[in-house]
């Protein structure tokens, strides 16, 4: 292998690095903005649970009970929505930054010959996506899970 190839390779091998480390930045910032959301929303829970079952601990028939129990369903629900709505945006900006890394052109080496600073890159629209596949009913059997 001559100098020119290894200078080459190496500078290849260079810029693919500079792409994983972005792409892993990228992903370690994704998985703590998840996290601190997670965080956040087990913390709210739990308060609620706890203020809730309180005021049901406090009712004194079951007319009260059963009158506390909906009007204490309704904001659970708006929560879980809020919260669904953060995870789906954050995901969103995520696919935005990986796809901005994946898109990105590599700025070639002036030795780096054009077949190795082009590389070719998968569609990443078919590949990483936000939403949710669509439904259809599925006729294969269901796997069973061996208790062995």
């Amino acid at each position: 292998m001559s100098n020119l190839n290894l200078e080459q390779l190496t500078a290849a091998q260079k810029a693919n690095a500079e792409v994983m480390m972005a792409l892993m930045r990228t992903a370690f910032n994704g998985v703590e903005r998840l996290t601190a959301l997670n965080m956040a929303a087990s913390r709210e829970f739990f308060n609620n649970t706890v203020a809730n079952a309180q005021q049901l601990l406090s009712a004194k028939d079951a007319n009260t009970v059963a009158k506390l129990n909906s009007e204490l369903a309704q904001p659970n629900v708006d929560k879980l929505m809020s919260y669904s709505r953060s995870v789906y945006d954050l995901v969103s900006e995520m696919q935005k930054e990986i796809t901005g890394v994946m898109e990105a052109p590599t700025a070639p080496s002036p030795r780096m010959p054009k077949a190795l600073s082009r590389r070719p890159r998968p569609p990443l629209r078919s590949v990483v996506t936000c939403s949710p596949p669509p439904c259809s009913p599925c006729s294969a059997p269901r796997p069973r899970l061996s208790t062995r």
